[in-house]
């Protein structure tokens, strides 16, 4: 029995830093030099500030053309590739995807979805968001931000903050629709609607589905999603903004940490079903030209029914069969003031609320099924200030925010330089700090949980230094970076419980590259080095490679058609199943290809093939890469 109580804690120790990784970088990601007319008014990620000319936050972004080009057959494969982060999917369309950022683990990165805070810290990964729960073919915009930004966010905001933006209402749009056919069993489609109602409201109406069954063992995946927007036309001082996205599905795969369909010993899958429901509303009023207040509320729930079958005892000690059902919801309310003294001095100051409820219920089998339940509730308050200066050739951000949860108070900080060092170059620097509150289910588990666990914490460093070479239509960015997360939650199995223990350091370098050869050809590239360690222990972290690179391309030989290309690679890694324990991972590269054919105005064909070059090797040990899959997408706009 306690052999299998604690393969129970395997559980909280993946979903703890030891799957780390986190990245910071300065520069705006252009596989495809387009633009974006978005009516939306939204919050600047990453400040509470406005818009301004010193508004340089190390980000990148992915627009909706730019990801129609990648041509995802997941949320996940729009991420593949990009500087500082990692993704690994355990075999196909229903297995667990991972999401690393410069060192961070996935838990570490703070998940808006149209601007709500989406983490769920009632599941065994410690709060990390199932990338699955997005159609990307529903997009218009991903940013994500590398460091620590609780000083905007609040906890969970570690090593990064990954912001999605679903489909809303454009100038000139009325309709559009997408259906798409895939190789292994593989087919979806989606549809956006936008229309301006009484030049009053734009009301915008997004809903996608997905089938998908890779035809090895167990492996199906289903998902709808449905999201409503409607936002004001900002003619007047006051301005408002409703959303609300709905999304469910269900999925079949081998268990996580089982050896997958090479490995593992129990033949039956792990089933998941999930629903997801958000909302916000935002009201705004601009009192003066240089001062405005902005109210938002937020609401989130997630439920998740989880059935995994036992994994057989090998190198590590077996798991037993689970189920569980958990539930999770979350509201949010911020009051938020800005002022601008002058063209060079920004202000920004306000105050947050946070509620949080949830739990599971659980059944674990120990010969007989024992219950495993538990439910908390947490209340969370914050005030912050940000400000800017700019004066030229020098910019300065800065920020500060003071939390308050459950009588554990949190204080962070963040400090952003740029200087102009000539008209082609620019260095920066950033400091940052974020901390994470325990999840609930690290706290309240019956077998593992510890309610006296204090917040992880992160302090990271960033320096970078971004030359453009404006003839030659070529820029060149390179960043230094140190990320220490420390105070990490780690499972003591003396005390069979967990505490506050670990910390990891990473760091790294990395190298990136965007040549405008010429009106038609686009070319990017990117090389990192990334070195992340625990102190004081020789015990390897998972899922990290030292080395990544990527190269880009996009090709335009006619207005109406074009070709995209990405080539991704990583170096060798440490990973963990319970049949083998820590192993070292082969290298892997992927090659996707893309092309689009634009036959009339409003119709447009894709195709799309990715891992063209079929490469089978295994990013979680015993989860084969699914092979070489081709789709063919058809958009008709109206």
């Amino acid at each position: 029995m306690k052999s299998a109580l604690s393969l129970i804690a395997t559980c909280v120790v993946a979903s703890s830093p030891a799957v780390a990784n986190n990245s910071n970088i300065t520069v705006e990601q252009k596989n495809i030099p387009v633009t974006s007319d978005n009516l939306e008014h939204v919050t600047v990620l990453g400040t509470h500030l406005p818009k301004t000319s010193h508004d340089q936050l190390a980000k990148v972004t992915l627009d909706a053309e730019q990801i129609a080009a990648l041509a995802a057959n997941s949320f996940a494969d729009v991420l593949r590739g990009l500087p500082g982060v990692d993704v690994f999917q355990q075999g196909g369309a229903g297995g667990l995807t991972f999401l690393s950022v410069r060192g961070g683990d996935p838990n570490f990165v703070v998940v808006l979805l149209d601007g709500v805070k989406v983490n769920d810290p009632t599941n065994s990964r410690g709060g990390a968001f199932d990338l699955a729960t997005v159609d990307p073919a529903t997009v218009e915009k991903v940013e994500l931000l590398y460091g620590g930004y609780s000083t905007v966010y609040g906890s969970d905001a570690l090593a990064g903050v990954l912001s999605i933006t679903t489909k809303s209402a454009k100038q000139g749009d009325l309709a559009n629709a997408t259906i798409n056919l895939a190789s292994a069993g593989r087919y979806g489609g989606s549809v956006h609607i936008a229309t301006r109602v009484a030049d009053l409201v734009d009301l915008s109406v997004t809903g996608g589905i997905q089938r998908d069954d890779q035809s090895t063992f167990g492996d199906t995946f289903k998902r709808q999603q449905f999201t409503v927007k409607l936002n004001s036309v900002k003619a007047s001082p006051f301005y408002w903004q409703l959303n609300s996205f709905y999304a469910e599905g269900n999925s079949q795969a081998f268990a996580e940490d089982s050896g997958g369909e090479r490995l593992a010993v129990i033949r039956q899958p792990q089933s998941i079903e999930f629903q997801q429901q958000n909302s916000a509303l935002t009201l705004g009023y601009a009192l003066t030209e240089q001062l405005s207040v902005e109210l938002q509320g937020t609401l989130s729930d997630r439920n998740e029914q989880v059935d995994s079958p036992a994994i057989a005892p090998g190198v590590i000690d077996g798991v037993p069969a689970l189920q569980t059902d958990s539930d999770y919801q979350r509201s949010d309310i911020s009051l938020l003031s800005r002022y601008r003294l002058s063209e060079q001095i920004d202000f920004a100051f306000g105050a947050s609320y946070a509620d949080e409820q949830g739990g599971m219920e659980s059944l674990i089998d120990f010969g007989v099924w024992v219950p495993a339940n538990y439910r908390l509730h947490r209340q969370s308050k914050a005030i912050f200030a940000e400000a800017a200066l700019a004066f030229e050739p020098l910019m300065l951000t800065a920020g500060v925010r003071y939390d308050d949860s459950d009588a554990l108070t949190i204080n962070t900080h963040r400090l952003l330089a740029q200087y102009q060092l000539t008209s082609e170059t620019q260095i920066s620097a950033h400091y940052s700090e974020g901390f994470k509150l325990p999840s609930f289910f690290a706290l309240g588990h019956p077998f593992v949980g510890n309610k006296a666990l204090q917040p992880e914490r992160s302090k990271n460093y960033a320096v970078s230094a971004k030359t453009d070479f404006p003839e030659q239509q070529f820029n060149v960015t390179a960043s230094i970076f140190h990320n220490r997360f420390s105070d990490l939650v780690d499972f003591d199995p003396e005390a069979f419980t967990n505490i506050n223990r670990s910390q990891v350091d990473a760091k790294g370098i990395e190298l990136i590259a965007q040549y405008q050869v010429n009106s038609r050809l686009f070319v990017s590239g990117q090389v990192s080095y990334n070195h992340t360690e625990l102190k004081d222990t020789d015990a390897k972290l998972r899922r990290r490679p030292k080395v990544k690179s990527g190269v880009a391309l996009h090709y335009q030989p006619l207005e109406q058609l074009n070709f995209t290309a990405r080539l991704t690679a990583n170096g060798q890694y440490y990973d963990s199943a319970i049949p083998t324990g820590m192993i070292k991972m082969d290298s892997h590269y992927r090659l996707d290809l893309s092309s689009a054919w634009q036959v009339k105005p409003a119709i447009q064909l894709r195709l799309n093939i990715a891992n063209a070059l079929d490469d089978h090797s295994e990013m979680a040990v015993g989860f084969k890469n699914y092979g070489r899959n081709i789709k063919l997408t058809v958009s008709a706009s109206f």
